[in-house]
């Protein structure tokens, strides 16, 4: 029998899958009717659950605000698109203003719809599910009018949860594209803690110059109190910002210590995701570590001659990559 099972709840009309190790209790929640989103992870050892991620007090509040939680799927684009407009292959593309405040559009089009699970299991050590979106079952999201199909795989296992994506192209023409993550990590980690005792430190060699959060195509190197290379200790710096100059064969690793709680959470990606967005909420509660294939508005700036990562995928072919959230005891506690 697997060490592992996955469990299934419903929470007012909406399922829940629950992806669980027998033993000390780990699990991750994952709700395929918002975004595929693994709103819940929360880890034990030692007698003791830390939730990794922020989850939301409610599924109700999950519902109302998608990004504020959890794991959010950022697709066909991560972040923000400058005035919900580009233009592509001689077409010119509205897509509709979803942060109003600045009038962008924000964050892709799939982070708070419908996902189709395909798949969920055990094997000897983890537990999974996959989760679909097809471009052809969801008109609201043709205001994007390029075909697509995602997969999308969480697995529960000993060391961490494992994401797996895939997107392809659907259409008879080229897909423009891009893809993050934008996992939402407490600071601290526990109650009783001190974000005096949080890090974050990631292989990032530059910041992009920001107009409006928006990149003007140029970049920088980091001041000293933003350089991830060193590590930053978190307490009360805000972030709202995006780093590149990533260099990595395969992945790299952007971490977050709380030395207090004596763990480390490593977010490790595949080396084809080439820029890493940090923010941090007002109230400095929780630090968001973000990792995109582009850059904030690429489409836009590759339009303008400036490389920002965007992806053009070809008719019938496939684009994929992975990123782990990893849980390790931390050095010297």
């Amino acid at each position: 029998m697997s060490a592992y099972v996955v469990e299934r709840r419903q929470d007012s009309g909406d399922a829940v899958y629950i992806l669980r190790e027998r033993i000390s209790g780990t699990r991750a929640e994952v709700i395929p009717a918002i975004g595929a989103q693994c709103a819940r992870f929360a880890w034990c050892a030692g007698g003791h659950t830390v939730d990794i991620l922020k989850a939301p007090p409610t599924l109700d509040a999950l519902r109302e605000e998608p990004v504020q939680y959890g794991i959010p799927v950022l697709f066909p684009f991560p972040n923000r698109i400058a005035h919900g407009r580009f233009a592509f292959n001689g077409r010119t593309v509205e897509l509709p203003i979803t942060e109003p405040e600045r009038g962008h559009a924000i964050h892709g089009l799939v982070l708070d719809r419908p996902w189709t699970v395909a798949d969920f299991g055990t094997e000897d050590d983890s537990a999974y599910i996959v989760c679909t979106f097809d471009w052809h079952d969801h008109p609201e999201v043709h205001v994007f009018p390029y075909p697509f199909a995602l997969e999308y795989t969480i697995r529960l296992t000993a060391d961490g949860l494992h994401t797996r994506f895939r997107a392809t192209n659907t259409g008879d023409g080229l897909l423009p594209m891009g893809f993050g993550l934008h996992p939402w990590f407490p600071v601290p980690l526990v109650t009783g803690g001190d974000p005096q005792t949080c890090r974050i430190e990631a292989p990032v060699t530059h910041m992009r110059e920001l107009d409006d959060l928006i990149p003007t195509g140029r970049l920088f190197e980091p001041e000293a109190e933003r350089d991830l290379r060193r590590g930053v200790q978190l307490g009360r710096l805000f972030f709202d910002h995006a780093f590149t100059g990533i260099e990595a064969a395969d992945y790299w690793d952007a971490v977050y210590t709380d030395t207090h709680a004596g763990l480390q959470v490593v977010v490790r990606s595949r080396a084809n995701l080439t820029d890493l967005v940090v923010y941090t909420p007002p109230d400095h509660s929780a630090v968001c570590l973000e990792p995109y294939s582009c850059a904030t508005d690429a489409f836009n700036l590759e339009a303008r001659g400036i490389a920002a990562g965007m992806v053009r995928l070809a008719p019938g072919d496939s684009w994929s990559t992975a990123v782990d959230i990893l849980v390790r005891t931390a050095a010297g506690t």
